[in-house]
């Protein structure tokens, strides 16, 4: 139940959603003000989250930059992968197709092979609110192992359907089976970082972040072309999707505190 209730209300708490909600006061109010008052704030969301610069700049606050290599001292015991990448229901069968921030495991196959890290945790089952699980981690397990990197290097935690289930369960994983377990790194996308990093640390583990896949570009990098700046302030459907991200995002992480989860 309380699943199923975390994904209604991610749909509730959608930048959409909020859109379609003033719009359907301003439907039904009967004061000429208000109705005014919630079509503005309506095409306010809309502009506001569309704006790719502005969102870009705010996803940049939030996101966990990248850590550089060079700067990681290992070998460390585990690279946590936190899965959430896959499209398992795409065809044909005989490949593994991904979605975004599939970085995350190729970044923690990167650090595998640099010798950074012992050892592959893959965390996390994904569960539709209608539908059977299909197995992600073992998806990714088989992925890896494609890649030449060895079975025995690669653990499995796939029962977990979130953050919070990820953290408690591949600590009561590591207790059982690697006790002596050390620090470890976490790899998961720059966006969802805090919240996992917070996470895993409440769970009473010790970890690092390793940011991999990013919503954003960095300032300091020219772009090909000059941005125009009329052109900028047209509403972009890629931005406002970035925008709905970083808002649920954000409110998963409140409500995450608000639980004492983290």
């Amino acid at each position: 139940m309380l699943y199923f209730l975390s994904k209604t209300l991610d749909f509730v708490l959608l930048p959409f959603s909020w859109a379609i909600i003033f719009l359907l006061l301003a439907l039904f109010t009967k004061k000429a003000f208000r109705r005014k008052l919630f079509i503005g704030l309506s095409l306010l969301v809309l502009i506001l989250g569309g704006n790719a610069p502005l969102v870009n700049r705010m996803m940049l606050v939030w996101e966990v930059p990248p850590t550089p290599i060079s700067s990681l001292e290992g070998p460390y015991d585990f690279g946590l992968i936190l899965t959430g990448v896959t499209n398992n229901y795409k065809g044909p069968g005989d490949r593994l197709h991904f979605r975004r921030n599939a970085d995350r495991v190729l970044h923690a196959a990167l650090l595998y092979r640099k010798g950074i890290v012992k050892k592959l945790l893959i965390t996390g089952g994904y569960k539709p609110v209608f539908g059977k699980q299909l197995d992600e981690a073992a998806s990714i397990k088989h992925f890896l192992i494609d890649w030449g990197i060895p079975e025995k290097d690669i653990v499995l935690e796939s029962e977990s359907r979130n953050t919070y289930e990820s953290a408690v369960k591949t600590k009561a994983l590591l207790d059982r089976q690697y006790p002596e377990t050390g620090p470890s790194i976490i790899i998961t996308s720059g966006f969802h970082m805090r919240r996992s990093i917070a996470c895993f640390e409440q769970a009473g583990m010790e970890v690092l972040p390793f940011s991999a896949g990013f919503y954003t570009s960095d300032p300091d990098y020219p772009e090909e072309r000059p941005v125009d700046p009329f052109m900028s302030l047209i509403p972009e459907a890629g931005a406002f999707q970035t925008f709905s991200i970083l808002c649920r995002e954000i409110m998963g992480y409140g409500i995450y505190k608000l639980l004492g989860r983290i």
